[in-house]
């Protein structure tokens, strides 16, 4: 079988600005991130059985669930007013 490519989004080395135009090759031995298409070797290969895989899988899908969630929960508060409840209404001109 030959392998199933991926392209990946924006992928870049820690320290570094320059992007590479990643993908993942997925076999039947596992996945290699390979940075560039003409790589003779992957950066990093992950062995594992189809099983293995799609339990790595399903958990870096619930990490991005929980992070994206996390993300709506702080974008709405940011755009929801602040409300002082304590705050205690001011008269101008008293003294």
């Amino acid at each position: 079988m030959q392998p199933l490519i991926v392209q990946m989004p924006r992928v870049h080395m820690a320290g570094t600005e320059a992007l590479h135009h990643a993908h993942l090759e997925v076999s039947s031995h596992g996945v290699a991130l390979f940075l560039s298409p003409d790589a003779p070797l992957p950066l990093l290969d992950i062995d594992g059985s189809p099983v293995d895989l799609r339990a790595f899988m399903q958990d870096l899908s619930a990490a991005l669930d929980a992070t994206a969630e996390d993300a709506r929960v702080q974008a709405d508060a940011s755009i929801r007013p602040a409300r002082d409840h304590d705050a205690q209404p001011t008269q101008a001109g008293r003294s």
